[in-house]
């Protein structure tokens, strides 16, 4: 996972049933630039989307899901 502090977050997470979970961490790099509201309700986005991958895209565990998440003003 990557960090950036400049209010993104990009990570790789592997196509699998911890992916959702994955997810949400990662959004947690973003806690204290944004308001809580809205790290919940991108974490209840971020989850069903991710979910959704893992679910329907048929991917292999070569390929990866890439999470990038970019706040802007």
């Amino acid at each position: 996972m990557s960090r950036q502090g400049d209010g993104s977050v990009r990570s790789l997470l592997a196509p699998d049933v911890d992916a959702p979970a994955a997810a949400r961490r990662a959004l947690d790099g973003l806690r204290g630039q944004l308001e809580e509201e809205v790290i919940d309700r991108s974490a209840l986005v971020l989850t069903e989307i991710v979910t959704n991958s893992v679910t329907h895209a048929g991917l292999t565990a070569a390929q990866p899901i890439d999470l990038d998440i970019q706040v802007s003003p």
